[in-house]
């Protein structure tokens, strides 16, 4: 504790008496391993080892309930109030790490997860084989897009921003052979004019690298998630993440700071 920064203890203090920032948060990662690895499509991610993110899986599974997205639009569409501890699970990007490390240990605690992958990197060196994307579709997860190649959407010209979503649709449709209805944007790109595209190719959410609660009335094609980090190492770390405490400091930035 002695370690901790003044911020980072009264984040802990906050969660420890039950504080809650209003809205479901929904958890991502990237990758799994050992040591950072750069792909040529979509740079070098963050990567938790198997122990950590064990970790975090097994705390979740004990306080939270994993949904779809599907389950998330049924909410929003029926009007009701979804569970306060209604959470969607999430990858970016598509590595083969996802499918041979993350997906036993989410069996292990039976978490459903959604795995949000750009379509090109798939049958890459790194990226998840057309096997591994066909298997955690009938395991259960849900196969989302991360467009086609990783670009983000918000610096391209509308129509090949359309193409990069229409693509990715299509490709992981035909290799799954269900809709592929959910997307996240890549380096969490995305204004009024890429999310009108992301709902008229087809698209029911998507999903942004913003943080805040999820409440019924969230936009669809706007909804946030929360970044476990690698130096997010106990419970105590968890519970700041999922109960949004963190946000608390957002309040004391000057505005237009970047800090």
């Amino acid at each position: 504790m002695s370690q901790l920064t003044l911020a980072k203890r009264i984040d802990r203090m906050l969660a420890a008496t039950g504080v809650r920032f209003g809205g479901c948060r929904f958890p991502y990662f990237h990758r799994l391993g050992t040591a950072p690895i750069a792909h040529p499509l979509t740079g070098t991610s963050e990567y938790h080892t198997e122990a950590q993110f064990e970790a975090f899986i097994k705390w979740f599974a004990t306080s939270y309930v994993s949904i779809s997205p599907d389950q998330w639009v049924a909410f929003h569409q029926l009007e009701s109030a979804p569970p306060s501890n209604a959470a969607i699970l999430s990858f970016d990007d598509g590595y083969a790490d996802n499918f041979e490390l993350a997906e036993p240990i989410l069996q292990r605690y039976d978490v459903q997860a959604t795995f949000f992958i750009a379509a090109s990197i798939v049958g890459t060196p790194g990226g998840m084989s057309v096997s591994q994307v066909r298997d955690l579709h009938a395991l259960g997860h849900t196969i989302g897009a991360h467009t086609n190649t990783h670009k983000p959407l918000a610096k391209l010209p509308a129509p090949a921003a359309r193409e990069e979503l229409l693509t990715a649709r299509k490709t992981l449709e035909d290799m799954v052979g269900a809709p592929c209805f959910h997307m996240s944007y890549p380096y969490g790109s995305c204004n009024d004019s890429i999310a009108d595209l992301v709902a008229e190719a087809g698209y029911k959410t998507a999903f942004t690298t913003e943080e805040f609660g999820n409440q019924r009335h969230t936009d669809l094609m706007r909804l946030g998630r929360t970044k476990i980090w690698p130096t997010d190492m106990d419970e105590a770390a968890f519970s700041v993440r999922m109960r949004g405490v963190h946000e608390w400091r957002n309040l004391l930035k000057p505005a237009n700071s970047d800090a």
